[in-house]
């Protein structure tokens, strides 16, 4: 019967942080594929940017702005390198 009663009172505490954390969590896996997608534009664009002579390194902190910000954040990302910033 205890083990019953410490399984019962596991399964709530469990819900009760999944309830609790559920938004921060669904964040960070979005964040996470983002910048997944973020490093695997920068590849294909250092692929083909080789030929025009327009390169970006391919980091985390380049991928995690092009995953936040789309293909402004390639734009600006440019305007950065070209500035020699």
């Amino acid at each position: 019967m205890e083990r019953m009663i410490f399984c019962f009172l596991a399964a709530v505490a469990i819900w009760i942080v999944i309830t609790v954390f559920a938004a921060p969590i669904k964040l960070g896996a979005k964040l996470l594929i983002n910048t997944a997608l973020g490093f695997a534009a920068l590849w294909l664009f250092n692929r083909v940017g080789v030929h025009m002579g327009i390169t970006l390194g391919l980091n985390t902190f380049n991928a995690a702005v092009l995953g936040l910000f789309g293909p402004s954040g390639m734009v600006m990302l440019l305007f950065l390198r070209w500035m020699g910033i």
